[in-house]
């Protein structure tokens, strides 16, 4: 299972839907990418203008073509210039109509109580991004992300252009699957958050701490952390243990 952030939330929002490997196996179906390479899907946000100097989030709602389940074998994204940074959510039918564009940057996958919780799928802060499953989950079986026929989600896109001029951005995501009947592991993202951290003024060398538990059993195959401003280091320790 992997986790996405450096810190727990005071509330409940990360569950085993993280990109770990869980119990249990299961086959794809769908398009597949098979050998040749070919994605399962492809999906391509509008494009838009961003202005000199200019500073944005999008969000950028769609539902995936496929129709039957697939499991991935590789996500990977390509940025425009102008984009910071991607990230992929499921959503509900509840979201947003397909095709919308939205610059409140507000992205909502519709629904209410956990339902309103967004599922996080992919990201990328790098013009090209890759995330390869791992090939064997300690005993012999890939790892694969399944994705249901006609999945409901969308995209939140952060833009800053930093040139003279216009530029216009969007970002493409591929998805890459295992062929039907490929005898996998499922694999999820497995998030959580520090929503209460408090700087003092003039404050040096501050720390912030949260702890969490994960789910028995439990495997992380990659770890990552991301935060804005203030932030200098992460780090996550399973107990003493320093693992990223």
């Amino acid at each position: 299972m992997l986790a996405a952030a450096a810190a727990c939330g005071t509330e409940p929002m990360g569950d085993d839907d993280g990109m770990g490997s869980g119990s249990g196996s299961g086959s794809g179906s769908g398009s597949g990418s098979g050998n040749d390479g070919t994605p399962a899907f492809t999906i391509q946000s509008k494009d838009v203008v961003i202005n000199p100097g200019q500073e944005i989030t999008y969000c950028y709602y769609f539902t995936t073509p496929n129709d039957s389940k697939v499991v991935i074998k590789k996500w990977t994204s390509d940025m425009t210039e102008g984009s910071h940074h991607m990230i992929m959510f499921n959503g509900t039918d509840a979201q947003s109509p397909d095709d919308t564009l939205d610059p409140s940057g507000n992205c909502s996958g519709g629904g209410t109580g956990l339902g309103a919780v967004p599922i996080w799928v992919y990201a990328s802060q790098t013009p090209h991004g890759e995330l390869p499953m791992p090939a064997d989950d300690g005993a012999g079986k890939p790892l694969g992300m399944e994705v249901a026929a006609h999945q409901k989600a969308y995209f939140q896109m952060h833009y800053l252009n930093s040139t003279d001029d216009p530029i216009t951005a969007h970002v493409t995501v591929n998805a890459y699957a295992y062929d039907e009947g490929t005898e996998y592991t499922p694999t999820a993202a497995y998030i959580t958050y520090n929503q209460s951290i408090d700087i003092p003024k003039d404050a040096v060398g501050w720390e912030e701490t949260q702890t969490c538990s994960v789910p028995t059993g439990a495997k992380f195959w990659t770890v990552s952390t991301h935060s804005h401003k203030q932030s200098v280091m992460t780090e996550i320790k399973d107990g003493t243990s320093m693992v990223f």
